[in-house]
């Protein structure tokens, strides 16, 4: 587990080393309360991925795709929590995708229990950072996500 308390230009230098890391058929989850920060990050992330027209949280689509250096889908799962939407939205297309990087919102809160690399948001002391915590999976698929978690580690080392 690595824990940051990061401004946005921080935020920002984050985004840009785990960018090249990253590959299709890998999980992110953007865990955290609402306002925290989880967005924000996914729209630096995107843009250090090469995409540069990112249309912001898809809390009313549900889901945004992107083409940039790889394939990218950025689901935010929020209105899933509701049984009403759940039925009506094909939530496994796009994280059996393996040709893209699933970016998820919300993903922990519908209890999916699928491995991803996490990243936990949440508010600073000071009002212009905000705390990240990045976990990684542990078990068979820490190894999918080991070269990710070494790199930050030496990079964010306290």
């Amino acid at each position: 587990m690595i824990e940051l308390e990061l401004n946005l230009d921080q935020l920002e230098s984050l985004a840009k080393h785990l960018a090249p890391l990253l590959k299709p058929n890998m999980l992110v989850y953007l865990d955290g309360e609402m306002g925290c920060g989880k967005t924000t990050f996914a729209s630096v992330l995107c843009k250090a991925l090469g995409i540069d027209a990112f249309a912001g949280s898809p809390t009313f689509a549900i889901a945004n795709s992107y083409q940039g250096r790889i394939r990218v889908h950025h689901l935010d799962v929020y209105r899933l929590l509701e049984n009403s939407y759940q039925h009506s939205f094909d939530l496994d297309r796009y994280l059996e995708d393996e040709t893209a990087l699933v970016l998820l919102e919300w993903g922990h809160a519908l209890n999916l229990n699928l491995p991803g690399l996490t990243f936990a948001f949440s508010y600073a002391t000071e009002s212009s950072k905000r705390c990240v915590t990045l976990i990684a999976p542990e078990g068979i698929y820490a190894e999918k996500y080991h070269a990710i978690f070494t790199s930050l580690s030496a990079i964010y080392k306290r």
